[in-house]
């Protein structure tokens, strides 16, 4: 479990001592209520119960079944294989999985409806409080940077239940087939290494080729071009407003590792090649440190408003005059579209979502086995008034900063 809240305003003064001057009064609590009309959703599937033992028991392998049988509130899905997924999560007894259908299934939840052949079901065993990932991408589809379907749901393997999880669209899909892109590539924790990669269907090979030479022809400028040449460069390659904005929302939310948790995919029908990007993966946020630590981070990057240090694309932002005004502008834009009123409205949303699963004991039992331990709707309530006290206030003495 995390240090208490007051911890994580301490490790922002050691980001910024100018804080220790401003004063922000306390906003009102929360008003957390239930919908009027609860919406619960549940994904069960029986599998063989070896797999299903190794499965749980795995600490860091890879493993994968072919599902006997599966369903969505209570609609068969044509399941092909759910196989493990994930780095740290692995560690966990609640897994993570990747499910691929042999056929398109059209889903239906708050979100609207959408067909989808391929998903993930994340279980969350990372995130604080289980709304960290929800609010995330709420903010993200609020700011136009990207709009991947996903919704909470309850999982069951065999009968029993595996607890609360989200199910949402692979992002590779989202970047492929709802924003036509014919290639996106994920990052790796060295900006300039590829990780991970997906071409359309029907794609030369070539095309990889040009993208990957692209996309570290951008990052070599990053690290060796300076001035309004590079911001040109880098403006020219990257969508910068949705990248800017990204960078923006994980200081404001203090996210602690999330450098490598970004894809970044070739627009379609732009010369020259110009990448867009999805981010991924909010586990980390509400963090009291950086991923590399606060002295290797401090001394990148000094008093500049940026959470992390890692790669160099996020340095050059932050060192160049005219790449971090932009930033400083999209930041500005970001805080000023998402007010008090708006995160009391997004906060309020998500506990109406997530509060169906926390009234069922069975789903509140499979929480024991994640990294906060064994929660409560009780305990819930305290996190979320915690979490938006806690932007509120930060909202507020970043906006100071801008001035």
């Amino acid at each position: 479990m995390r240090k208490p809240f007051t911890l994580l305003l301490c490790g922002t003064l050691l980001l910024v001592p100018q804080f220790l001057f401003t004063q922000v009064t306390t906003p009102p609590s929360l008003r957390l209520l239930p919908a009027e009309k609860e919406e619960y959703h549940q994904l069960e599937t029986n599998v063989n119960a070896k797999d299903l033992a190794a499965f749980r028991t795995s600490r860091g392998l890879k493993l994968g079944t072919i599902p006997k049988k599966m369903s969505f509130d209570n609609q068969e899905l044509a399941a092909e294989t759910m196989k493990l997924r994930g780095k740290t999560s692995l560690k966990f007894r609640r897994k993570s999985y990747r499910v691929e259908l042999s056929s398109p299934f059209t889903f239906k939840t708050t979100q609207g409806q959408k067909a989808l052949k391929d998903f993930h079901l994340l279980s969350l065993t990372m995130d604080r409080g289980y709304f960290g990932n929800r609010l995330a991408f709420a903010c993200l589809r609020e700011t136009g940077v990207a709009d991947l379907y996903h919704s909470f749901l309850e999982l069951k393997i065999n009968g029993q239940s595996e607890g609360l999880y989200c199910f949402i669209q692979r992002p590779e899909d989202y970047a492929l087939e709802d924003l036509g892109s014919p290639y996106v590539l994920r990052r790796s924790a060295v900006d300039f290494v590829i990780a991970d990669f997906k071409l359309a269907k029907g794609q030369a090979p070539e095309l990889k080729t040009q993208a990957d030479e692209a996309y570290q022809a951008m990052i070599r400028a990053a690290n060796e071009m300076e001035g309004e040449a590079q911001f040109e460069y880098i403006k020219t390659h990257l969508d910068l407003d949705a990248y800017c904005t990204w960078l923006a929302l994980n200081t404001w939310f203090q996210n602690g590792d999330y450098t490598d948790e970004v894809l970044f995919y070739v627009q379609a029908g732009k010369t020259p090649t110009r990448f867009g990007i999805i981010p991924w993966d909010f586990d980390d946020v509400f963090a009291t440190t950086p991923h590399e630590d606060w002295p290797r981070r401090n001394a990148a990057l000094g008093e500049k408003l940026l959470f992390s240090s890692e790669v160099g694309l996020d340095r050059c932002i932050a060192n160049n005059p005219q790449l971090y005004s932009f930033y400083l502008q999209k930041m500005k834009a970001l805080l000023e579209a998402l007010p008090e009123a708006k995160l009391r409205e997004l906060f309020g949303t998500i506990y109406a979502e997530i509060y169906p699963y926390f009234k069922r004991t069975p789903i509140l039992e499979m929480t024991q086995y994640d990294r906060q331990k064994a929660t409560s709707l009780t305990r819930l309530e305290l996190q979320m008034n915690e979490s938006f006290q806690f932007l509120v206030k930060r909202r507020a003495k970043l906006l100071d900063l801008i001035k």
